[in-house]
């Protein structure tokens, strides 16, 4: 990860194989999770869910669907990545056609500290999950280290 990214990304979490029936279950035990390591306000969870009801972050990739779900810059403490991967796919709303739902296995909770980091991660992002060597290593790694690995080489 480069010196950059350390100002957009400081911390990568990863969750592979997690079972979630909706993500706003899903969503509130990634707020719990990141309040309790000091990442983010109170009522993260909820934000993070009230962002993705007005602007979904579901995107449809050459390689897979993909959500990239984040809240406004003011909930989060510290800046962070937090990859899941689950085991069954959920529904979410097309970031480009929100009136059309997906189902997406892998998210990436974006979490930045100024607002104008968001583009230069998004584009990040978008750029790895568009290379179908990276994607499938997305969806294929079997260890939290080994995909934390992956995601650092693409910051």
């Amino acid at each position: 990860m480069t010196a950059e990214a350390e100002k957009f990304a400081s911390e990568l979490f990863v969750s592979l194989d997690v079972t979630k029936e909706n993500l706003q279950e899903l969503y509130q035990d990634i707020g719990n999770e990141l309040v309790g390591k000091g990442m983010v306000v109170s009522d993260y969870g909820e934000k993070l869910q009230q962002r993705e009801a007005n602007f979904p972050t579901g995107l449809v990739t050459n390689f897979g669907n993909v959500a990239i779900p984040h809240t406004d810059a003011k909930y989060v403490k510290k800046p962070f990545v937090y990859a899941i991967r689950l085991t069954d796919e959920v529904i979410t709303k097309r970031m480009d056609q929100p009136e059309i739902e997906i189902p997406v296995k892998l998210l990436f909770v974006l979490g930045f500290t100024k607002s104008e980091y968001q583009l230069v991660l998004l584009t990040k992002m978008m750029q790895a999950l568009n290379n179908e060597s990276i994607s499938n290593q997305f969806q294929q790694v079997d260890s939290p280290e080994r995909f934390k690995e992956v995601l650092k080489e693409q910051l």
